[in-house]
């Protein structure tokens, strides 16, 4: 309500004054910013036009009015401004910039460079030119020199949170995260209220494997800022990694609320599937691929399969790894639980079935695309007749050292091991790698699920 009176009062102001003279251009100055401060940027630009054209040519006042036009997400009229304004004062520092901002909006990186590398010539003793600059160089993957740009903008705004919070971020793409947890202190220091910094608090423990610590982040985040499903999603892995799928569950469940993202449905039927509830895995991959196709959502025919494995429903699994391998006929994983499932269901060998689909053709020409240090690619080698099945679990056992999920590639290079000595009719081999991945006793992977019900299999035959 205030602002509206604010802007009704210049509005009178206006219609009131009798010449077109600087106070009138004044007052449509004040009425502009009464229209940003009620996020009408489009009626503030109107206003510092008018004012504009009441004035001589002013590279401060195009300066204004291209940033009204940034704010307002009009990049390209705002460019235009701040072209106009560098035309009329080329050492104009705060016409650099903003100009640099844009650019960087625009990822013309090589032109924000220029320009911010002006702007810090031009004004050294403004903070946001060292901090927009670190911004860039972040982008660039330029992370130690952009950690020297927030260290003199932090010099330069000592009370400011964001130098140092950029700073803290930048730091952790180096894996200098104790560090970083040094800097985010100092933030909360500034402003214990900021979500941001609890929210990066709680990545930098995350990956230091301190997942109570991240959880209790991530609370803290989600307690000044509930309405953001980022930070529930973040709650979630934390809780994950500790071992609370039902936490879990819920804080995703809370997070598809506020943002019906698939990926998010994703995670929480993969969540749903390794704690023991397929069903409810079925009906959240289901509702993807409704929405959202399989030519889309591949993983989730695969998923979904997986999930029918544990539900016992081996011919609706095996019609989703079908599906998926139509879809993605080079998928890794819809081949090889296919070829699984192939050998549970005692039918077609492993060898024909691959053959005659030619996936294993298409896996060969699409070699140069796969990478090779992947855990999945020594199984792929050992179907092309290139390595045999022990060396294919050794190779994959080194790769899944490096693998997001250590323990689930580590499952999954014994469970695949055990399917290939099967194809080859090597039972107790078959019988070792699954006893393998049996003994991981890894809840939250699938091929460690499985490969526990083809032991039992083997064992009570």
């Amino acid at each position: 309500k205030l602002k509206a009176t604010r802007i009704e009062a210049c509005s009178r102001l206006i219609a009131a004054h009798p010449s077109r003279d600087e106070d009138l251009a004044k007052l449509f100055d004040l009425r502009a910013a009464a229209h940003s401060d009620n996020d009408d940027p489009s009626a503030a630009a109107d206003d510092l036009g008018v004012a504009l054209r009441m004035r001589p040519p002013s590279a401060g006042a195009l300066v204004n009015r291209g940033a009204v036009h940034f704010r307002g997400g009009d990049t390209e009229a705002a460019l235009k401004d701040f072209n106009d304004a560098t035309v009329l004062d080329p050492k104009n520092a705060a016409a650099r910039l903003w100009r640099g901002r844009a650019y960087r909006k625009l990822q013309q990186f090589d032109n924000a460079q220029a320009d911010l590398d002006a702007a810090v010539t031009l004004d050294p003793k403004d903070p946001n030119v060292w901090l927009v600059r670190g911004l860039l160089r972040d982008d660039q993957k330029r992370f130690a020199d952009a950690i020297k740009d927030y260290d003199q903008s932090a010099v330069l705004a000592p009370d400011s949170v964001w130098p140092i919070y950029n700073r803290a971020w930048s730091k952790i793409q180096l894996n200098r995260h104790k560090e970083a947890l040094a800097d985010l202190d100092a933030c909360h220091k500034l402003n214990p209220e900021l979500a941001d910094c609890f929210d990066l608090r709680g990545d930098a423990l995350a990956a230091l494997d301190d997942h109570k610590g991240a959880f209790a982040a991530y609370s803290q985040a989600i307690a000044r800022d509930p309405q953001t499903a980022r930070l529930y999603k973040s709650r979630a892995a934390a809780a994950r990694k500790g071992g609370d799928f039902d936490g879990a569950i819920r804080d995703l469940t809370k997070a598809f609320e506020l943002d019906t993202e698939m990926e998010t449905l994703y995670d929480r039927g993969w969540l749903y599937s390794i704690s023991g509830r397929p069903d409810n895995a079925i009906a959240d991959y289901s509702l993807i691929l409704r929405r959202e196709g399989a030519d889309n959502w591949p993983s989730a025919l695969i998923e979904r399969g997986l999930a029918r494995i544990v539900r016992g429903d081996l011919k609706a699994a095996e019609d989703d790894f079908a599906s998926a391998r139509a879809v993605a006929p080079t998928s890794v994983r819809a081949a090889l639980w296919r070829a699984a499932l192939n050998i549970r269901l005692n039918r077609d060998s492993f060898w024909a079935s691959w053959r005659r689909s030619g996936a294993a053709a298409a896996l060969a020409q699409q070699r140069p695309k796969f990478k090779a240090e992947k855990y999945e690619a020594p199984f792929v080698q050992a179907i092309l007749g290139e390595r045999g099945v022990a060396e294919a679990n050794r190779v994959a056992h080194i790769a899944a050292k490096k693998a997001e999920d250590p323990q689930d590639a580590a499952c999954f290079a014994d469970a695949m091991a055990g399917v290939l000595a099967l194809a080859e009719g090597d039972a107790k081999g078959a019988e070792t790698y699954f006893a393998k991945a049996a003994a991981r006793a890894y809840p939250a992977s699938y091929s460690c699920m499985i490969a526990t019900a083809e032991l039992n299999r083997i064992r009570n035959r």
